[in-house]
């Protein structure tokens, strides 16, 4: 019952994404706005084609397998758009790089369609949640932190939900082959506190988009298309330069 709660939940925070295309906005769509929709979407197809197979008492665990390294290549690229040192962006490439092919190597060692490729999720949810602590790192180091609208900032509200998210889940995934082996009641009761968690974070992120009607920017912030000062998030190295 709640596998399918989810998918409606997803559904109906991709549909308040696909609406901030539709709507008047405050605001000109961003490279990470579509990033993001993206991911709604393909995560919306995923889970529901998962859900069909185990429907039909088949395999589902190789769909999350294969999927799971290229939807944490998604959230990565949502953070190289959003964060604006030039050294963290190349570290957040590299990590790209590096968590696409491990998942997808580190794969062909197991069975897929049996076995939960645990190590895959781990380091893509541990880069994802190094990178979304350093978003908020980058956020208040600034001085002109007054100038920021917060709660008119869309990624502000994305990452926040990202970072409970992954800080919740990447318990879960440290432990989850050891749960299934000791009681599979618990491990169930946890995957559906994951799920649940699964839900906030899509749906806060649906809403997210919407995030800029909650204050009207400056004046003089208009022609940035976030309510952001334009020298704001320059690291200092780029300040120097």
């Amino acid at each position: 019952m709640l596998s399918i709660i989810y998918q409606y939940v997803l559904f109906l925070g991709l549909l308040l994404a696909l609406l901030y295309y539709i709507l008047p906005k405050k605001e000109a769509p961003q490279t990470y706005h579509f990033v993001i929709t993206t991911l709604l979407a393909v995560v919306l197809i995923v889970e529901t084609y998962g859900y069909t197979l185990n429907v039909k008492g088949q395999y589902n665990l190789w769909v999350y397998n294969l999927f799971n390294p290229l939807l944490m290549g998604g959230f990565l690229l949502y953070f190289y758009l959003i964060l604006h040192g030039t050294l963290v962006k190349k570290f957040v490439i590299s990590a790209i790089i590096l968590v696409i092919s491990v998942g997808l190597i580190s794969n062909l060692f197991i069975d897929i369609q049996t076995n939960f490729n645990a190590s895959s999720f781990l380091l893509g949810y541990a880069a994802c949640l190094i990178f979304a602590v350093y978003f908020f790192y980058e956020l208040f180091a600034e001085e002109s932190l007054i100038e920021l609208h917060l709660l008119s900032y869309t990624p502000f509200w994305m990452t926040s939900f990202m970072l409970f998210y992954f800080a919740g889940t990447l318990i879960y995934f440290i432990s989850v082959n050891y749960l299934f082996t000791l009681s599979m009641e618990v491990a169930l009761r946890l995957f559906l506190i994951n799920q649940i968690m699964g839900m906030t974070l899509y749906l806060a992120i649906g809403l997210a988009f919407h995030a800029p009607w909650l204050k009207k920017p400056r004046k003089r912030d208009e022609d940035l298309g976030l309510g952001l000062p334009k020298d704001i998030f320059k690291s200092k190295e780029d300040q120097k330069a």
